[in-house]
């Protein structure tokens, strides 16, 4: 299966207003970021957790920035900095994940992350209603 990625504008206000581009990420890279996380000793309970998953898939799938607000709408040309989990994560790194997105810009980023990424309860209660039983006991 191709990656298929995307850019979005963290323009709202009290964003960064900046640019992102995203990668959707495949599912053993989302296996990758439970493992992450299990190594680092979260538990996979509570919202500590959910929050954690969250942040680190956000990492994983943000792949280019513009390292300045932008200045006109974002497109397929707009210059942007690649960027790499530990670009991210690297405390002197002027690419570190809190240097580049203020609290705002990571609700945004959480929203694609769970969008492309998590099943909603709408999308849980759907796979119910698609069960079929084919024998019991």
């Amino acid at each position: 299966m191709s990656e298929m990625t995307f850019r979005f504008p963290l323009t709202d206000p009290n964003c960064s207003g900046r640019g992102v581009q995203c990668k959707v990420l495949s599912s053993s890279e989302v296996r990758d970021i439970y493992a992450a996380l299990a190594k680092s000793g979260a538990t996979e309970n509570g919202a500590t957790f959910i929050l954690a998953l969250q942040i680190e898939g956000i990492k994983r799938m943000v792949t280019h920035v513009t390292k300045e607000p932008l200045q006109a709408p974002l497109d397929a040309n707009t210059a942007m900095t690649p960027v790499t989990l530990e670009d991210f994560e690297l405390p002197s790194s002027p690419l570190r994940f809190d240097k580049l997105f203020n609290a705002k810009d990571v609700e945004e980023l959480t929203v694609l992350y769970s969008t492309y990424h998590q099943m909603s309860g709408q999308e849980r209660e759907n796979l119910q209603g698609k069960v079929i039983i084919v024998s019991l006991g």
